[in-house]
């Protein structure tokens, strides 16, 4: 957004969650969604939206919190765990989010007549 004054307006990461957030001059269709308040993204990333509140958001923002996230606490080499039906479920949603981000920008590239 613009100020009255005509120059942007910057938006904290310290609004909370589901703010949809670019890396500042990054040329890739690529984005976040904050799953809590993080003030560190404001120096490198720039807010373009939000996640509307409803009933289905709220559970695909739930579904994101619980996806297994990369910890400097996991051992070198994997070790062969038998997973459990909610790691199945988590690998699961990450695999259909992904594969709806990459639909959605490669259908936006072809608007746009990048193939």
């Amino acid at each position: 957004g613009m100020s009255g004054a005509g120059s942007p307006i910057k938006i904290s990461h310290t609004l909370g969650s589901g703010l949809l957030t670019h890396r500042t001059l990054d040329a890739l269709p690529s984005f976040g969604i904050t799953t809590r308040p993080c003030s560190d993204l404001d120096a490198t990333h720039v807010i373009f939206g939000r996640v509307l509140p409803d009933d289905s958001s709220r559970d695909f923002l739930q579904a994101c919190l619980d996806l297994p996230t990369y910890s400097m606490d996991r051992p070198s080499t994997p070790t062969e765990v038998p997973r459990t039906v909610g790691e199945r479920a988590s690998e699961e949603a990450a695999s259909r989010v992904f594969a709806a981000q990459r639909d959605f920008f490669r259908g936006a590239a072809k608007t746009f007549g990048d193939s």
